[in-house]
């Protein structure tokens, strides 16, 4: 082998190895996006207070959900919205 032929190679392998690593960084990106996802829906089960029903129970009423109208989504939003804006309040005032 050449060494115009080695310094190809080892050019190759170089950008082989930083395509790699690039791909584990955009995995490891999501990976870290997809816990922190996880930990917000496991918040807000925890404030609904229903982070320790059973999981069968939890999963059919979340299949149920799927299928809520429209309509009612808006109120179960709004409710939502300010049992959120009750905490934030909340934690202000222990704040001060």
């Amino acid at each position: 082998m050449t060494l115009d032929e080695k310094i190809k190679k080892t050019e190759e392998d170089l950008k082989k190895n930083i395509r790699q690593q690039q791909i584990i960084n955009s995995r490891s990106l999501s990976r870290k996006e997809r816990a922190s996802h996880l930990i917000k829906i496991g918040s807000l089960f925890e404030i609904a207070g229903i982070d320790n029903v059973d999981n069968e129970i939890l999963l059919g009423y979340l299949l149920w959900f799927k299928d809520v109208p429209e309509h009612k989504l808006e109120k179960l939003k709004k409710r939502g919205a300010e049992e959120l804006e009750a905490r934030k309040k909340s934690r202000n005032k222990k704040k001060e």
